[in-house]
């Protein structure tokens, strides 16, 4: 005659996982962290996802513990922005010019200093130029 033996259920994590910078974690149920619970991850628009892979997108409570690598990492522009009439022929764009305090993350500024001989055209000009 055999005897009654336990059953083995997988571990639940204990609680939500941790929270991601520049992300918000959504979970599928925000009352339970039962083995197998995934939460996704949600990256501000000024980031983006760190791969392509699920295990960057998400947290998964496996056996107890959360497993994946979600991060989110800030966007960048590749290349300063040309400016018209920076040290060259007045109707092509070059990037021969200064730049100072540049910050080419997402919704940063760059302040433009033009090149000799050029003046920057501000919102109280007009292409025909200063207004006096």
């Amino acid at each position: 005659e055999f005897q009654q033996f336990p059953t083995c259920l997988p571990n639940n994590c204990t609680g939500p996982p941790p929270d991601v910078p520049n992300g918000v974690v959504q979970c599928e149920d925000s009352t339970q962290w039962l083995n197998g619970h995934v939460c996704t991850v949600i990256c501000e628009a000024s980031h983006f996802h760190s791969g392509l892979a699920q295990a960057d997108r998400e947290w998964r409570c496996v056996l107890g513990e959360y497993e994946g690598r979600p991060a989110c990492v800030s966007r960048v522009c590749a290349a300063e922005p040309p400016v018209r009439g920076a040290g060259a022929e007045e109707d092509e764009v070059f990037a021969e010019y200064a730049t100072r305090g540049c910050d080419n993350t997402f919704g940063g500024l760059c302040t433009v200093e033009c090149a000799v001989g050029y003046h920057a055209l501000t919102q109280q000009e007009n292409a025909s130029g200063p207004v006096s």
